[in-house]
Parts: structure tokens; C-alpha cells; sequence
């Protein structure tokens, strides 16, 4: 699962409000467009973060710890 997709999911299962904002990540011409409110809304939300020199890397494979850590931040919102 990459990056996008893993956002997309989290934000659908949330079932969050997609805004109209753009993501100012450096790597955002890569973000698919299916995915890019879905994204500006988890990065809204505190749900994911992105990588080192304010990239998303949105086509790049979630790392185990990035996809535990989305999870977790779910999870918190969930029991609010």
C-alpha cells in the first residue's frame, strides 16, 4: 500500500470532511488527484505526516512504522 492510498482509506473510513486546500508539500505535482483531498485532510487532522524536506512521497510504500503510526492516529480519533 503506498502512502496515497493508505491516506485515502484512513480519511474514508474516518469518514472526514474533504476541504478545498492544497498540500504544500514540495512533492505535490506526484500526488495522484484521486488522493489529494483525502491527503490534505489526514495532514489536516494530524493523521500522517510528511517526509524530509517537506516531501509526501505519495507513491512510495508506507513503511511499517508509518502505517502503524497513521493507524494509531486513527484509532485516537475514533475514540474521541
Amino acid at each position: 500500500v503506498n502512502r496515497a492510498e493508505m491516506a485515502v482509506i484512513l480519511v474514508r473510513y474516518l469518514g472526514l470532511s474533504l476541504g478545498d486546500a492544497e498540500s504544500s508539500f514540495r512533492d505535490h505535482s506526484n500526488i495522484p488527484a484521486w488522493a489529494e483531498k483525502e491527503i490534505s485532510a489526514a495532514v489536516d487532522a494530524g493523521i500522517v505526516n510528511g517526509r524530509s524536506g517537506n516531501r509526501f512521497a505519495p507513491l512510495e510504500s508506507a513503511t511499517r512504522a508509518e502505517a502503524v503510526m497513521m493507524i494509531l492516529r486513527m484509532l485516537e480519533k475514533v475514540e474521541k
